[in-house]
């Protein structure tokens, strides 16, 4: 369930940023599409920072933590992009 959650989210991520990379990158869209990429890279570091130091402690509990955190940030973010391009349907980064 996590892979499949945050390799739908990779998607998304990665096609908007090759759109918004190509495209308009000083509009307002792209600016907002930017911050909430780094957030969602920041949460990604996070995630596998906790789940390895869960790991290697043997510790099923603090593994579950970051998993459970990963995903609520991977929902978070999943949900900021769909307003992002909701609120600029007709950014070039968008179309």
């Amino acid at each position: 369930m996590v892979q499949k959650r945050a390799r739908l989210l990779t998607v998304v991520v990665a096609a908007l940023s090759s759109i918004s990379s190509t495209r308009a990158q000083d509009s307002q869209f792209a600016r907002e599409f930017r911050t909430i990429q780094q957030s969602h890279e920041a949460s990604r570091e996070r995630y596998h920072q906790a789940f390895k130091a869960a790991t290697a402690s043997k510790n099923e509990k603090g593994e579950q933590k970051a998993i459970d955190q990963y995903l609520s940030d991977c929902d978070r973010t999943t949900g900021a992009i769909f307003k992002l391009v909701a609120a600029y349907p007709r950014d070039p980064g968008v179309t």
